[in-house]
């Protein structure tokens, strides 16, 4: 029989994980990461509520992860497509420009901002072609 890999631990299962190394409770955490209430946290952590990408960067740092962490876990999870992509074709981890626009890109996506998801993935898109250069011009 062939080994396979492991699949990736759920987005919950990785936030649940970083919640209980991190040594503060889970009502500061909640404070800290601008969540809502405790009960938002729990719910992400149970896999009951989607982890918000706009919540990604304080999550984050208030458990002492990296942004990109926590994203790929997330991307993995609710965008399988584009972790796939980003995973076998790219190369993770991102850098900083590029976990940004993926970011961007899902909370317009989210937000049903055809346009702006549309604007962040060209440049994402055009990022990962041509390297920073291209977006900052």
């Amino acid at each position: 029989m062939p080994d396979h890999p492991a699949p990736p631990p759920s987005a919950a299962a990785f936030l649940r994980a970083a919640v209980r190394a991190c040594p503060l409770p889970r009502s500061e955490i909640a404070l800290l990461a601008s969540l809502p209430s405790v009960g938002a946290l729990v719910a992400m952590e149970r896999g009951q509520a989607p982890i918000p990408y706009r919540q990604i960067p304080a999550l984050a740092h208030v458990l002492g992860l990296d942004d990109s962490e926590l994203l790929v876990a997330v991307l993995a999870e609710y965008e399988p497509e584009l972790h796939a992509l980003l995973t076998e074709v790219i190369g993770l981890p991102l850098s900083p420009e590029a976990s940004a626009l993926v970011a961007w890109h899902g909370i317009e996506t989210i937000r049903g901002t055809t346009k702006a998801a549309t604007d962040a993935g060209d440049l994402l898109q055009a990022l990962l072609r041509d390297g920073p250069s291209a977006v900052l011009r």
